[in-house]
């Protein structure tokens, strides 16, 4: 013991401070239970306020420490002991009220933080083409609102906004926007989402990639197929003329198989044959891969749906079957087509 009290006895008033220690330690606790549900957790309080939040708990923990020590470590009742005591128990305050009031700022400061906003979007192909997304955003006040733009582009570069709107928050100061925009033109190459808080200006989705702008979101989607439901095919044969390499692109019902079939030389049987399959939106693209075919004469390469009559889908395709099929000729330069 640091003091005289195996020899002067343990007053009755220590017992009423440890009782007030459990009191504080109460009461410290409900502040500390309702500064994290109001910023909407202590993880979120580590995450936007570290620095006020271990500020907080390094105070609480120390005046705890000392609080503690004067009831432990000096229980006597001499003049020397309680000074002790109240010498320590004075330390203990201004350490409660600093916990206390870093503890408040860290809590309100991270109610009040803006998360960045998000904006999800995907291409869904079926019998009407369309953008399906989301704009979400939080921690906005009654005053703040978000603009979402859809703008297509073609092969060319010509901008065609498909969808504008703005939007505010909820009571709870977030914002969960869905949206879905029929894609409505043949010509369009990718489609661009844009989201941002109205006053300023237009985001460049280039600056928001890196983070040079904050409160903006983009989305950038490739449509694989000018024509929706027709599949593209892009082949290039190579000097020798012995392989071809290509690429596949399509937009079709989801989960369709689309047979890729290679014919050199007009012959009947085909020398390559593989299966691709869309993705649960409908959407294809597949490499082809290298196709090794005879270095003379020339190559055909078609695609059409599995489900087809491979008997009479030749290439080219029968008139039938043309409106499913997409199919490429190559000839050497010296043999004729």
């Amino acid at each position: 013991m640091l003091d005289d009290a195996a020899d002067t006895g343990v007053p009755d008033h220590i017992s009423k401070w440890a009782g007030a220690l459990s009191s504080v330690l109460a009461i410290i606790a409900t502040l500390a239970g309702a500064a994290a549900a109001v910023s909407g957790g202590a993880e979120r309080m580590f995450r936007e306020q570290q620095l006020w939040t271990l500020g907080a708990i390094g105070a609480l923990c120390l005046g705890i420490g000392l609080l503690a020590a004067s009831l432990i470590f000096v229980p006597g009742s001499s003049t020397k002991s309680s000074a002790r005591r109240i010498r320590l128990m004075g330390l203990s305050l201004p350490l409660f009220l600093t916990a206390v009031l870093a503890g408040a700022v860290a809590a309100s400061t991270s109610a009040s933080a803006q998360e960045e906003p998000s904006v999800t979007a995907k291409l869904t192909v079926g019998d009407s083409p369309s953008i399906s997304g989301e704009l979400t955003a939080s921690g906005l006040t009654s005053a703040d609102r978000f603009a979402l733009l859809v703008q297509g582009f073609s092969l060319d570069d010509q901008r065609t906004t498909l969808f504008r709107t703005a939007q505010g928050p909820a009571r709870d100061g977030s914002i969960a926007f869905p949206f879905e925009v029929p894609l409505r033109s043949h010509e369009l190459d990718r489609v661009q989402v844009i989201a941002w808080r109205v006053g300023d200006s237009t985001p460049d989705c280039n600056q928001v990639e890196t983070n040079e702008l904050r409160r903006a979101a983009c989305v950038l989607l490739r449509v694989p197929s000018a024509r929706y439901g027709a599949p593209q095919l892009e082949v290039t044969r190579s000097d020798d003329g012995a392989t071809l390499t290509g690429t596949l692109s399509a937009a079709v019902a989801p989960n369709r198989v689309m047979i890729v079939r290679v014919f050199a030389n007009d012959a009947a049987d085909a020398v390559y044959e593989a299966a691709f399959a869309a993705n649960g939106n409908g959407v294809l693209e597949a490499d082809l891969g290298t196709i090794r075919i005879p270095a003379n004469g020339r190559a055909c390469v078609m695609v059409a749906p599995a489900d087809g009559d491979p008997e009479q889908v030749g290439c080219p395709p029968e008139a039938d079957h043309r409106q499913d099929a997409a199919w490429t000729v190559i000839s050497l330069p010296s043999t004729p087509p």
